[in-house]
């Protein structure tokens, strides 16, 4: 395991956590992380954090270390799900995130029933074709009124402006990665 990942702000700035190996995950660069933290500001303190694809856990961590109630850690792969209770371990945010182990998709129902999340943010793989399934599924779930989805992309990944009652409302590019935007359309077509 490296120890190359920082948190980037939050009561912990600066504290190194474990990276799992580069070939199972690509890590948020500390640029998207911190704009990403900068554009929701304070609203982070909003409601619940859901990181979808946690890899390291950095972005859920950082959430709840900057004022998110709470945190839930989606991942499906156990080695790197260890990881991420490590670095939970480190940031002492036990109390506030939750690791799940399985797959998104199967995993989705069940941790939406149980909560209201804020914000919902979700780093596939780039080669993988999750996004659009797990977007359908979101946009399928009661209780999204107040929720943001996020989606961090490659850039050259093509993306519809609307996925069933979802659509995007925000795009920022930041050299290959694209985080995107989602709040539920108040015009239904």
């Amino acid at each position: 395991m490296k120890t190359s990942l920082k948190i980037s702000g939050g009561s912990r700035s600066g504290l190194a956590l474990r990276s799992p190996p580069s070939n199972h995950v690509r890590p948020t660069p500390v640029r998207v992380r911190k704009s990403f933290f900068d554009i929701i500001g304070d609203e982070i303190a909003s409601g619940p954090f859901l990181d979808l694809f946690s890899g390291s856990g950095i972005m859920a961590i950082e959430a709840v270390l900057r004022g998110a109630p709470g945190a839930v850690c989606v991942e499906s792969n156990r080695r790197v799900s260890d990881i991420i209770r490590t670095n939970i371990r480190l940031t002492e945010t036990g109390s506030h995130i939750q690791v799940v182990q399985g797959d998104v998709l199967i995993k989705l129902p069940s941790i939406l029933a149980g909560t209201e999340f804020r914000w919902i943010y979700m780093d596939p793989p780039y080669a993988s074709d999750l996004v659009l399934p797990v977007l359908d599924c979101l946009a399928d779930m009661p209780a999204m009124d107040a929720c943001t989805v996020i989606t961090e992309m490659f850039h050259k990944t093509p993306i519809p402006e609307r996925i069933k009652n979802l659509e995007w409302v925000r795009r920022e590019k930041y050299g290959d990665t694209v985080l995107y935007f989602w709040n539920q359309s108040k015009n239904m077509s």
